[in-house]
């Protein structure tokens, strides 16, 4: 997280100035500078204050994420990593049930795409335990979510990527 409030709210001015309104594209960038000033203000004042005085912040981005996610002429690789960051700004304030509905949007889009997959699979470990006769539905789930996320990892520059372990050789069940 960047920590310098002057030099992210310059930022943010300046993608405004660049035309969000017009621009949904954008949006998606001047979303993470409000996701900085968030997570700048929770550092800085503690949760509670916050969330009672900085909280337009977490609102303007998850508003312009969304209208990124939205916007088909957003690239779909935006639009993806968008709903995915929506997610993340749902889970980190235990909203379970809207961040996996925001990695679904994204997995739609990219059935693919690893951080949607790995983070909804978080997400559903974290609620796992709340479930009663249904852990272990959510636990199949979480794993299937890992287990469907085939883009490799990078592990050093002059070799190939790998998959972890543990999902080597195990197909995704969708």
């Amino acid at each position: 997280m960047l920590r310098d409030r002057e030099l992210i709210e310059r930022g943010a001015w300046l993608w405004m100035q660049a035309g969000v309104d017009k621009h949904p594209g954008l949006g998606y960038n001047l979303s993470n500078a409000h996701l900085d000033l968030w997570d700048l203000a929770v550092a800085e004042h503690g949760f509670v204050v916050a969330i009672q005085d900085h909280r337009h912040h977490l609102h303007t981005a998850r508003e312009l994420l969304f209208a990124a996610a939205a916007d088909e002429q957003v690239p779909q690789d935006t639009r993806v990593q968008a709903l995915t960051n929506l997610g993340n700004s749902y889970d980190n304030l235990g909203r379970d049930a809207d961040a996996i509905a925001a990695y679904d949007q994204a997995l739609a889009l990219d059935p693919g795409f690893g951080m949607a997959l790995g983070n909804k699979a978080l997400t559903l470990l974290g609620v796992a335990p709340l479930a009663r006769q249904h852990v272990p539905a959510l636990l199949s789930e979480a794993v299937d979510a890992l287990r469907c996320d085939r883009r490799p990892r990078p592990c050093h520059p002059d070799r190939r990527p790998v998959r972890p372990r543990a999902l080597r050789g195990r197909p995704c069940p969708h």
